[in-house]
């Protein structure tokens, strides 16, 4: 709901839910660049009254992504006979894009790296788009000579910590 509120109530909405939160507080927004800013002004702000974040972000510093480029999500999320019929598809599955955050009260268990796009693969290699625990953005390719990194690699998709 944060889309439907002016960055005012937003702002006061996210201090409410983050007084009210004893464990975990986890905001979901849809993966476009204007979720994608509302989350970030949610993780300023909490961060700023002590947050500790589990995911996406392996860090508390400024998010290196830049315009126009946002950070998201995918998911296959199957769709129903009548969601099929009333949005008139032909697939019975639908692509949906969001960003989250989870911000805790208690520190959580450090991450390395978070994988922000689709990893690309190809014989023996297997390209990734990386968001470091130091605060930085990195493209990293991981071949079979990186022997344990490159089996698992392979098995890590969007999203997921490296």
């Amino acid at each position: 709901v944060l889309s439907e509120l002016s960055p005012e109530v937003r702002t006061r909405l996210i201090d409410d839910l983050w007084a009210l939160t004893g464990g975990v507080l986890l905001v979901v927004e849809p993966g476009t660049p204007k979720g994608w800013e509302r989350i970030l002004s949610a993780r300023e702000r909490l961060i700023a009254q002590g947050a500790h974040l589990l995911a996406p972000c392996p860090h508390h510093l400024p998010c290196p992504i830049k315009d126009p480029d946002w950070c998201h999500f995918s998911r296959r999320v199957a769709r129903s006979r009548l969601h099929r019929l009333s949005k008139q598809a032909e697939v019975p599955w639908e692509d949906e894009k969001f960003i989250y955050l989870a911000a805790s009260r208690h520190a959580g268990l450090p991450a390395e790296a978070r994988i922000l796009a689709p990893p690309r693969t190809s014989k023996g290699r297997i390209d990734l788009k990386l968001c470091l625990a130091d605060g930085a953005l990195q493209e990293r390719t991981v071949s079979k000579r990186d022997g344990a990194l490159f089996k698992t690699a392979r098995r890590r998709d969007w999203g997921e910590i490296l």
